[in-house]
Order: structure tokens, then C-alpha cells, then sequence
């Protein structure tokens, strides 16, 4: 919990870009229940899940193109109660582990008659089912009051990722490192979200035996798992940062993926986002994964 936690926060981090100042969007003809989302993967899935006229406000680090007018009210680590209040929520949706609420959160929401809804999506199908992305789905359908809309937006969701998996079911399994950033030291290992997509996609991940589901590699370590294709989530990156992830495997000429030309960016603004996205990563990891299934 504690590594999904240091996540969270390397992800703000990442996701943290200079953006243009955009003129908010008027809230007041928003469906009841009001949403605020404290947490950019609920906004992708309320939005896709033809839920987005709930939303009112979100967070500073959401790079969704489909809710970039909203009002912008905190992030993993800060709250601004005073946008927030304006705003007039039923539903605050945050990600905190347990007992890591913020001092204080409950009685700010209570105060302006706001329930808060926690989600970690940190699985697909994990043990936990409260921490899946699937419950998130669900319970932000309740939170709406828009159940149907959820069912259909799972069932479309497990249909996809069954066809993806279908596609390159007669593919050999190809041997995959993910990895998050542009240092090239941070992977997506076993109980992950990512490593799930990749399992779908027709890998198997060379860091699922490193014990932890976000682990820290360095150089001969990275050398040691001989992926033969790397994945490297950049989301939004620029045109710089995508030329220090190149350069950075310039160096590594031993690993497999980078002798083959098989280190493949992706840029997307939801790459690292565990919400209803994860159909189109799992698409480009099938993708990069076994090219010629996708020409056949």
C-alpha cells in the first residue's frame, strides 16, 4: 500500500505540465449528484461511462482533454476546500490508503454536505476487490446514481480486454519490461494493473519476480532481466524528455529490446492512469507486443 502511495505522488509529479490558463466551465447545469474528482482515473471513467455531466470539478493534475474547463480544486496532497465549496458537491471521490485521509477531510466535507468516496484502483482483478478498477466503476455508477451506465461501461470494458487477449492468444508470450518515466529505474511489477495488461496483451513481465509492484531497477539489473521489448509510459511527454528516454537505452546496447529496436514509447495522457483507459493500453502493449498478429 505504502509503494501505491509513493505512486500516486511520483505520478503527480510526472503529470505536472505547464498548461494554458482555460476559462472554467459553468457548473451550474450540472446533473445531480455534483461530483468533485480528487482523482484523475475517476474522472476517465465517469466520463466514459457517459457519466461526465455529474462532474463539476477535478483535479490540477488531469490531463483528460473531455473535462480540461472544469475547475481545478487539489490533488493527492493538497485540498482547496475553497473552490471545492463553491462547487457544491454531494461527492468528493479522493485516493488515500487506510488511515491516510488527511486530518480534517471528513469535517470539510460534512461542513458543505459533501460524502467522500476513497478508490486505489490499483488492480484489474486483484484479491481485494475494493481496490479493482472494476469497483471503481461500480461504485461511481452508484455514487451517480447511474448504475445501468456502469454495468454497461464494465461489461464493454471486460469485453474489450477478452478480445484483446483472444487476438493474440496463439502468439507466443513475449518477455516485457514496463517501465514508468523517463529514468528508466522505475518498472511495473506483479499485482500491478500494468502487469494484468500485459498478461492480456501476450507478455509475460520479466520484473513479476522483484517482490514489489512498483520496483526500482538499476543498471544491472535492467541488463540482468533481458526484456525482449520495453514498454516506457511517457504520457504527454516532450519532444526532450522522449530524446532522454532514447538516449537513456542508447547506453544499455546489451538488453535485447534495445539490440532489436524494440523500446517502444507511449505517449497517450492516460498511459499510467489505472481507469477506463486501460482497453487502449492494453491494445498498444498487444500492439507492440506482436506486431504481425496486428497486420493478420
Amino acid at each position: 500500500m505504502i509503494l501505491a502511495v509513493l505512486l500516486a505522488g511520483i505520478i503527480a509529479v510526472l503529470l505536472v505540465f505547464a498548461r494554458p490558463r482555460r476559462r472554467p466551465k459553468p457548473t451550474d447545469t450540472a446533473t445531480p449528484p455534483r461530483i468533485v474528482s480528487l482523482l484523475p482515473q475517476a474522472s476517465d471513467i465517469l466520463e466514459s461511462m457517459g457519466c461526465g455531466d455529474h462532474l463539476v470539478g477535478i483535479t490540477t493534475i488531469d490531463e483528460d482533454p473531455r473535462v480540461a474547463n472544469l475547475p481545478r480544486a487539489g490533488d493527492y496532497m493538497t485540498t482547496d476546500w475553497e473552490t471545492i465549496a463553491t462547487l457544491h458537491p454531494q461527492w468528493i471521490i479522493t485516493h488515500y490508503g487506510p488511515g491516510r485521509t488527511p486530518a480534517g477531510f471528513t469535517q470539510h466535507a460534512d461542513a458543505i454536505g459533501a460524502q467522500q468516496l476513497n478508490l486505489l484502483t490499483e488492480t484489474l482483478n486483484g484479491p481485494d476487490k475494493t481496490s479493482t478498477i472494476y469497483y471503481a466503476i461500480e461504485a461511481l455508477g452508484k455514487a451517480c446514481n447511474e448504475p445501468e451506465k456502469a454495468a454497461v461501461a464494465s461489461a464493454r470494458l471486460r469485453d474489450r480486454l477478452a478480445s484483446i487477449h483472444h487476438h493474440v492468444a496463439n502468439q507466443p508470450s513475449v518477455s516485457a519490461l514496463i517501465i514508468i518515466g523517463a529514468q528508466g529505474t522505475m518498472a511495473a511489477g506483479k499485482d500491478s494493473y500494468l502487469s494484468e495488461l500485459l498478461d492480456i496483451a501476450g507478455g509475460s513481465n520479466v520484473a513479476a519476480d522483484l517482490n514489489a509492484r512498483y520496483p526500482s531497477l538499476d543498471r544491472e539489473q535492467l541488463i540482468a532481466l533481458r526484456p525482449e521489448v520495453i514498454l516506457q509510459l511517457l504520457p504527454d511527454a516532450s519532444p526532450q524528455v522522449k530524446a532522454q528516454a532514447a538516449g537513456f537505452w542508447d547506453a544499455l546496447p546489451e538488453i535485447p529490446a534495445v539490440k532489436n529496436h524494440r523500446v517502444q514509447q507511449l505517449t497517450e495522457w492516460y498511459e499510467m492512469l489505472p481507469g477506463y483507459h486501460v482497453g487502449d493500453v492494453a491494445q498498444q502493449f498487444a500492439d507492440a507486443l506482436h506486431p504481425s498478429a496486428v497486420k493478420n
